[in-house]
């Protein structure tokens, strides 16, 4: 990760809670002023790239959730170092993966790039392998293999790198760049990212509920079927007995139950609903 500083727009400025750049929806700069007045001082900002604004500010949203507070420049510098750490971590891995053939790297969907991926990474914008290495791990996310809490925060630092690309763009535009749509699209396919793993962790936790639920009710349905018997058996032969507690005393061994009052509790708790 190479990124240093924000030489357009401060980010807190920009995107936190109560500041103008939030108010106005504009691009604020470290000194308070807005970012459009790079291109003409008499701007006042407001109507600026707003669809790049908006992706930014999204992306911001997301990286304050996960931080737990309105992320400043000293916090992004962090996030970027983290990038770097995980990248480290995982890049033994991956490559080892790559020489047993188990794993190819694309650079997209279409361009495949070179096995190698020290050489592909000389090349890769910013957080590309942290990129990869989130979609590697999802389908392990959502099988329950991959313990969540274990893994690094995907969902923040994708959304964080998104807000650091936000100044590549506006750095090219500022310069008249032609590829603005690369650099855009850096921006875009973070934030979009993000999104994926915060998708992936909500259907894996879906999935973790879901199982607990089935094993819940099948941990109760044979004493579902069990009540629904007693009772069958009480409205079909009650009146011979002197009492619900007789009934249940004489009985409640062939609903595998473990005392009488299961069965007495039953049959009183249906005569209430009943009225």
């Amino acid at each position: 990760m190479s990124y240093n500083r924000f030489i357009t727009f401060d980010p807190y400025l920009s995107f936190a809670e109560g500041e103008r750049g939030l108010r106005e929806r504009i691009f604020v700069q470290a000194n308070g002023i807005p970012t459009a007045t790079i291109f003409d001082p008499r701007h006042d900002g407001k109507g600026y790239l707003q669809s790049l604004w908006l992706l930014g500010r999204e992306a911001y949203a997301t990286t304050a959730k996960g931080l737990g507070v309105q992320p400043t420049v000293v916090d992004f510098r962090a996030a970027a170092a983290t990038i770097r750490e995980v990248e480290r971590a995982y890049f033994p891995i991956l490559q080892e993966l790559i020489q047993l053939g188990k794993l190819t790297v694309r650079g997209d969907a279409d361009t495949l790039l070179a096995n190698d991926l020290e050489g592909a990474m000389a090349n890769a914008p910013d957080a590309w392998l942290l990129d990869g290495i989130m979609r590697g791990v999802r389908p392990g996310v959502v099988s329950g293999q991959l313990d969540i809490e274990e893994l690094p925060d995907f969902e923040c630092l994708l959304a964080a790198a998104a807000v650091m690309h936000l100044d590549g763009y506006i750095v090219a535009k500022n310069l008249g760049l032609e590829d603005l749509d690369a650099y855009h699209d850096l921006v875009q396919g973070n934030v979009a990212s993000s999104n994926l793993y915060r998708e992936t962790i909500e259907v894996a936790r879906s999935a973790v509920s879901a199982v607990g639920r089935r094993a819940a009710k099948a941990l109760h349905a044979p004493n579902t079927a069990n009540k629904a018997a007693a009772l069958a058996d009480w409205e079909a032969c009650g009146k011979s007995f002197s009492s619900m507690r007789a009934f249940a005393r004489m009985n409640f061994g062939k609903y595998g139950v473990k005392d009488f009052m299961t069965v007495y509790n039953w049959i009183r708790e249906n005569r209430k609903t009943k009225g």
